[in-house]
């Protein structure tokens, strides 16, 4: 096996499907099944897929959960078989895998510090309206999720901007939150993750891996 030294990231899907040696789906369309999905609307389709599989349906992001087509194909695969929409096929790496976890309240300060950040200093406001006069719709920039969503809501007048700040630390308080429950689960499923809280600690995690 290949040795691969990775961190935790923001979608434990993709990870998984690296270090698991996922494939993927090889799940043909179903014109039959598609034409019946197509007349729901994405609520619909959420609910119809949590009751296929409340675990696939509990990890997919917000965006995902409004994405009509993203959700069609998920059911059609799981219909079809293919739990998660990934069949599992060979290890081929022996990985080290670190995931990060602070402190609660230092985690949550520097969500809100990075939120600042970016709606100050990286101008995340600016670029919604710039998407805005490049045609993009209200409804496709709330369904691109978090920062979009929610600085779409105040450009259109429906929230301030103190409300907007506040819901948005609150969804990402929440994605976080998920993100972790998502790689405890994978612990669950037999993978070692070596949890770190600071770079320190990182770096010792790496050095012993390299030398084994």
């Amino acid at each position: 096996m290949i040795n691969l030294a990775v961190f935790a990231s923001t979608k434990g899907t993709d990870l998984q499907a690296v270090i698991d040696g996922y494939v993927l789906s090889s799940a043909k369309p179903e014109n039959d099944l598609r034409k019946k999905l197509g007349a729901m609307d994405t609520e619909r389709l959420f609910a119809y897929l949590y009751r296929l599989n409340p675990e696939i349906a509990e990890e997919l992001n917000e965006s995902d959960r409004k994405n009509k087509r993203r959700l069609v194909r998920r059911i059609e695969m799981i219909k079809s078989g293919e739990e998660g929409g990934m069949i599992k096929g060979e290890k081929r790496y022996d990985a080290l895998i670190l995931g990060l976890r602070p402190e609660k309240e230092k985690m949550e300060k520097r969500i809100y510090k990075r939120l600042i950040e970016r709606l100050e200093e990286e101008n995340m406001i600016g670029e919604v309206k710039r998407l805005r006069k490049q045609g993009v719709s209200w409804k496709r920039l709330e369904r691109f999720g978090l920062e979009y969503r929610f600085i779409a809501l105040y450009l259109q007048k429906k929230i301030n901007h103190d409300e907007m700040v506040e819901q948005l630390f609150i969804a990402i308080r929440q994605f976080a939150k998920r993100q972790l429950t998502w790689f405890r689960r994978w612990e669950e499923q037999g993978e070692r993750i070596d949890w770190v809280t600071s770079k320190s600690e990182a770096v010792k995690s790496v050095k012993g891996f390299v030398k084994k």
